[in-house]
């Protein structure tokens, strides 16, 4: 996939409809064919919160910070990923918006 794509960062490898693993261009050095790729550091659920996300993130183990984050439906079906890059560009945007009067 990364020959063909050299644009792709990373693969999410699934069961059916449902994420199983994740492959980045970084961990593909490590990665051995037949072998078995790691499982995805995060899965939420696309009803998460931003603001909450950029916690679960951050939060992950040093090594798997910047790896891109699996989003799910409320059933577990794949729905794409979110990379950190575009997690934190929503943040500020967020952050940055006018308050809105209620």
């Amino acid at each position: 996939v990364f020959r063909d794509a050299p644009q792709a960062d990373h693969v999410v490898v699934l069961e059916g409809s449902r994420p199983r693993a994740l492959v980045t261009r970084r961990n593909l050095a490590s990665w051995v064919p037949g072998s078995a790729a790691h499982a995805p550091s995060l899965i939420i659920e696309d009803q998460v919160a931003v603001t909450a996300l950029v916690g679960l993130a951050m939060a992950r183990p040093p090594d798997a910070v910047y790896e891109p984050v699996v989003v799910t439906d409320a059933q577990g079906q794949f729905l794409g990923t979110v990379t950190m890059k575009q997690l934190l560009l929503r943040a500020t945007e967020l952050a940055e918006r006018p308050a809105t009067a209620k």
